[in-house]
Parts: structure tokens; sequence; C-alpha cells
């Protein structure tokens, strides 16, 4: 199993307790970083304060489960600022 499928897994439940769904999840180098983007998408049209909610969800599940040991950032945007 992949490392997006791991994390979509231990995280779906958590958003979508807040009305929230993972529209994709990316793990990859982008210059000299690794960064994990979440793109999530609701009912309603999705603000920062959300992705500032979900990442605030999202980043003490991770960091429990310690599923990537390496430093990287953690991005958590909505799937309409993906399609700019």
């Amino acid at each position: 199993m992949d490392i997006s499928t791991k994390i979509k897994l231990l995280i779906q439940d958590t958003l979508q307790r807040e009305g929230l769904k993972i529209y994709k999840i990316t793990y990859q180098k982008e210059e000299s970083n690794k960064v994990l983007r979440i793109v999530i998408e609701g009912e309603n049209k999705l603000t920062a304060d959300d992705c500032a909610a979900a990442y605030k969800k999202i980043n003490p599940i991770l960091e429990e489960n310690n599923l990537i040991d390496e430093p990287h950032i953690l991005e958590v945007s909505t799937r309409m600022s993906e399609e700019k």
C-alpha cells in the first residue's frame, strides 16, 4: 500500500466528521523539500479557515502514526485552489 493510501485511510473519518472529503493526496519532492499535499473538498465553498482547521485535525494524526520518517511540509488546500 502506498503512502497516500495509508494517509487517506488514517484521516478520512476525521475529515468526514467535519463535512470534508479528500479529493487528492500527493507526496513528492519539490525543489529541496518533500511536500505532502492534501486537497480537500466539501459541500460548500471552503475557505482558508477550513483548510487551517483541517490541518489542525490532520497533523496530530500523522505525527502520532509516524508514517513519514523524513522532514516534510504538510499543505492542506481546497480543490478549487488546485483548479486555478
